[in-house]
């Protein structure tokens, strides 16, 4: 007569071999509550495995995505320039060689001058400074280092030049005299978020001021 199936409680153990992979086991508990302890081990094996074969959920996957989402934003944002770093690079440059070119024109009696010049595409982003010769015409300033022609930053342009209030068009003069005292000017370089205005004061001083574009 064949043995009865075991319905008594207690527990043992299982090694599993999993995936048919021989170097994968596991080790499975059998609880034996009121059937046999092979339907026990059959249906633990099986949630195991089913377990496996559904990998990760979709809320999971989307955790995942947003965090290596906001990683990438975070990478992305330090390699990117400063927009408003590079601008008040390129307007305090500006505002120390218009200052000294005044300087200069005082020093050695002989006027300088500056412009704006457009590329191009039709954008102002070039200068140079100029300075008269025993003629008194305008010539060109090329192999003085600190007064050569300039290209602002990328992104970076001249928006508008004013004298003492009155718009200067470009190509125009903003004369640097050797004589008299300095007329008040303003350069206001742009990007598309910020601007900078250069501010040529009466006294020779020249000082700069930023502000978002509303």
């Amino acid at each position: 007569m064949p043995s009865p199936p075991l319905t008594h409680n207690s527990s043992s153990s299982l090694k599993v071999i999993q995936g048919g992979d021989k170097r994968a086991t596991k080790t499975v508990k059998v609880v034996r509550l009121g059937v046999s302890a092979e339907a026990n081990t059959v249906a633990l094996i099986k949630w195991n495995w089913n377990n496996k074969q559904n990998g990760f959920t979709l809320i999971e996957l989307l955790v995942v995505m947003v965090v290596m989402g906001i990683a990438l934003g975070a990478v992305v944002l330090q390699l990117l320039p400063d927009e408003r770093a590079i601008l008040r690079e390129e307007a305090q440059r500006l505002a120390l060689l218009l200052e000294n070119a005044g300087l200069e024109a005082r020093a050695s009696g002989r006027s300088l001058a500056w412009t704006v010049d457009k590329n191009n595409s039709g954008r102002s982003n070039t200068y140079r400074f100029w300075q008269k010769n025993e003629y008194s015409e305008w010539i060109k300033i090329e192999h003085d280092p600190a007064f050569r022609a300039r290209a602002l930053a990328d992104g970076v342009q001249v928006a508008k030049v004013s004298i003492e209030d009155q718009p200067l068009p470009v190509g125009e003069y903003l004369v640097l005299s050797a004589h008299s005292f300095a007329l008040p000017f303003q350069i206001q370089l742009q990007t598309a978020r910020v601007t900078a205005n250069v501010i040529g004061h009466s006294t020779g001083k020249v000082s700069i001021q930023l502000h978002d574009v509303q």
